[in-house]
This record gives structure tokens, C-alpha cells and sequence, in this order.
């Protein structure tokens, strides 16, 4: 897990905290862009490259078999 929160830590604040509320949360993306102040549109995309991101972090690719 410290190095799922070590590649976290590289994305910016916006992109990580919809990442953490649509995995760890649970949350809709509705429910997101109501608690972020932000359109479903703008959490999705927020969410699709939070995740890009990590999965070209070279932390997440150490953790592939």
C-alpha cells in the first residue's frame, strides 16, 4: 500500500481527490462532482488521467507481475 500512497502523491491535489473518492470512497461521479464543486464531466476526466497517470508511474509498473 505505501506504494499505491508514494504514486498518489504524485498526482495534483484535484486529479487525487477524485481518485481516492471513486476507488476508496466508493462514490458516483455525480456524487464527486457535487462534493468537489466541479461538472460530472470535469470529475470523470479528472479520474480517467489520475489513473493514466498511474498507471505510467514507474511505482505502479514496479507492482506488475
Amino acid at each position: 500500500m505505501a506504494h499505491v500512497e508514494q504514486a498518489l502523491k504524485g498526482l495534483s491535489k484535484d486529479l487525487r481527490e477524485v481518485v481516492v473518492l471513486r476507488i476508496w470512497g466508493n462514490l458516483t461521479f455525480p456524487e464527486i462532482a457535487e462534493m468537489t464543486g466541479v461538472s460530472v464531466p470535469t470529475a470523470t476526466s479528472r479520474f480517467r488521467y489520475g489513473i493514466d497517470h498511474l498507471r505510467k508511474s514507474e511505482i505502479i509498473a514496479e507492482l506488475r507481475p
